[in-house]
């Protein structure tokens, strides 16, 4: 509406109350009771009463006397929150909250999505509660006790699910948890995620409402207070941690239930990259080698989760790093392979953890990156630290026949049929039919088959011959610049075993 227009009588109902002109509501009110109540769009804000126009003014003489001529206290806006909500979110406006953060989901830890949304609001969180801090003004709660005072449904929920408490909790409002706690707020309320007040003042870092919380409802610990040090570890809040932790596993039921518990914080500080939170549960003693569902250790998800710095602590810290998860059959050293892992690789070499252990499939690290066709300077790197083709028995052997050939293939050389007739004169293969199936399909230039063929006769042909081929190959690989590396390293693990 423009200025130049006069205002209507709703408008200038509406207008009086987010000034707090108490002489213009009265008269306003005199004339046209039926206005007390309306609900209509004021300016920017979704319809809403005057009653809300008030709370989120900080209007407390006109809300007084809103009140006084009969407004429902608990009177919803457009957007379903009553006043007292609205005073809420007001007050968190007030303390200057540089941006909005996401809450999570229960129980959605350890997903790449919910680590990249934790690390984010992490740096997030700290820049809000810098400033927090350094303009530390106690919110206003006058409104809120005025609205209490006339019997304001403290415990009423917004369309979301949320209550008062948990949207003062969320933006670390001391002061009004202070006040509704006093009038009666249901402090073990959950939200539509199954999240408790403590669960949101440990993820947003709020100390002294977690601190307050405690204090009047030890009771917490037992219901949330798990979940809220999962919190603290995954936004790296070690002061909540310090504050929850021996707290929390005092009430657990048992050994074994703190041994649990304990493991899985170690488990989500590696995924959540939270090293402060690592060394302080490492310090405290937790079961560095705990294994969860899959058979996996701390170390398995640093290697996965390429954390070399909290791999290194946790391996100098006396990790094991050569456990063999028992569903997925693989070591850390796999499962740094498996995630393009050099520095992972280094690490664990550096600290004797042997990476020529072999997984479920009978497959070192190495073979393991030959077969799923990983990049030349991962394998170079693990050959680098000792990284070998080890085979267990003839089929496991067998099974590199075909990765030989396709990388001789790979080398495009026109001198390959040469080779080929070169290691079959010199006798390296003499069973039959092998030796004639092979020349056989050398001359027709089928050479993949003929490569494959090859290489399984000579795996099963005398040392000797098997020695011979390797030479041969060396010799004729050294045309290449640069040279195959780790071609070469197969041959020889494979020929001369």
């Amino acid at each position: 509406m423009s200025s130049e227009m006069p205002l209507t009588v709703q408008q200038e109902w509406l207008q009086a109350a987010s000034n707090g002109d108490v002489d213009t509501l009265r008269l306003v009110h005199k004339q046209h009771p039926e206005l007390l109540d309306v609900c209509a769009p004021h300016q920017s804000m979704k319809p809403s009463t005057a009653l809300h126009l008030c709370a989120w003014r900080n209007q407390t003489d006109a809300a007084a006397l809103l009140l006084q001529l009969g407004a429902h206290v608990d009177a919803r806006d457009a957007a379903g929150m009553t006043p007292l909500q609205i005073d809420v979110l007001r007050a968190s406006l007030q303390k200057m909250r540089p941006m909005p953060l996401l809450r999570s989901r229960c129980g959605e830890f350890n997903t790449p999505a919910a680590v990249r949304l934790a690390r984010l609001k992490r740096g997030m969180a700290r820049n809000r509660l810098s400033h927090s801090q350094s303009n530390a003004v106690r919110a206003d709660t006058s409104t809120l006790e005025m609205l209490l005072q006339h019997n304001a449904d403290v415990n009423a929920r917004c369309e979301i699910g949320d209550c008062a408490l948990l949207l003062a909790v969320d933006d670390g409002l001391l002061g009004h948890v202070e006040v509704m706690l006093a009038h009666g707020a249901n402090v073990f309320v959950k939200d539509k995620h199954g999240r408790m007040a403590l669960d949101l003042a440990a993820e947003r870092g709020h100390y002294d409402v977690v601190e307050l919380l405690l204090s009047r409802f030890p009771e917490l610990i037992t219901m949330s207070g798990g979940r809220a040090l999962q919190q603290a570890v995954c936004h790296e809040l070690v002061d909540i941690l310090e504050l929850l932790y021996d707290p929390v596993l005092r009430a657990c039921p048992d050994e074994h239930s703190q041994h649990e518990l304990s493991g899985k914080l170690l488990h989500t500080a590696v995924e959540y990259d939270s090293p402060c939170c690592a060394a302080f549960l490492l310090n405290r003693g937790v079961p560095i080698d705990w294994t969860d569902d899959q058979g996996e250790t701390a170390v398995h998800i640093a290697c996965r989760r390429s954390r070399p710095q909290l791999l290194d602590m946790l391996l100098r810290r006396g990790a094991n790093g050569e456990i063999v998860a028992h569903t997925t059959g693989s070591a850390p050293c796999h499962v740094a392979v498996a995630a393009y892992g050099g520095s992972e690789i280094a690490v664990l070499a550096s600290v004797g953890a042997s990476i020529n252990l072999f997984d479920s499939n009978n497959d070192t690290p190495l073979t393991f990156a030959a077969k799923n066709n990983y990049p030349t300077d991962l394998m170079e790197r693990l050959i680098h630290h000792g990284g070998h083709f080890l085979f267990r028995d003839q089929p496991s052997r067998d099974s590199v026949a075909p990765i030989l050939a396709a990388w001789l293939i790979n080398l495009s050389s026109p001198q390959l049929g040469a080779l080929m007739d070169k290691l079959l004169t010199e006798g390296c293969i003499v069973a039959e039919p092998a030796r004639s199936i092979v020349a056989s399909l050398t001359w027709t230039q089928y050479m993949p088959e003929s490569l494959v063929l090859l290489f399984l006769a000579l795996f099963s042909a005398p040392s000797a011959a098997s020695h011979k081929a390797h030479d041969i190959i060396s010799d004729w690989l050294q045309q290449f610049s640069p040279r195959p590396s780790v071609l070469a390293k197969l041959l020889h693990d494979a020929l001369r075993r």
